[in-house]
């Protein structure tokens, strides 16, 4: 696997080929379609059905969740949000600036810091550079 492809959890080097052709960009939007419907379709705030979220406890399974996210690197939280908020713009999308994020991502501390931290089996400690 391409290291500079690797980032949170997720493969970007295999998003181009999953996405080269109509009918893959048509089957993503459908899935994300999908999932939008079932989060706009929770009637309660205690429960995300589907989606792996407690009926019970979604407080405290929340505050682990999102102190999950506040460990990660803040640039790549920064970017992924980013990023986000730009794919939903759809085709007005501002890929350069998304892919130039992801860049600068690499390119940071940040990210030698977790590497090391990960090849020395520890917890990283991350500044935002």
């Amino acid at each position: 696997m391409n290291d500079a492809a690797f980032i949170s959890g997720a493969d970007f080097s295999r998003f181009g080929k999953s996405r080269s052709s109509q009918e893959a960009n048509e089957a993503y939007d459908r899935t994300g379609e999908r999932a939008m419907s079932r989060l706009t379709a929770c009637e309660s705030p205690r429960s995300a059905p589907g989606f792996g979220a407690p009926a019970v406890g979604l407080e405290a399974y929340t505050r682990k969740y999102c102190g999950t996210i506040a460990d990660n690197a803040p640039l790549t939280t920064h970017t992924l949000k980013r990023t986000v908020g730009e794919l939903a713009k759809g085709s007005d999308a501002d890929l350069v600036e998304c892919n130039s994020m992801v860049a600068a991502c690499f390119d940071s501390q940040d990210f030698i810091e977790g590497r090391r931290a990960f090849m020395g089996k520890r917890r990283p400690a991350f500044w935002g550079i």
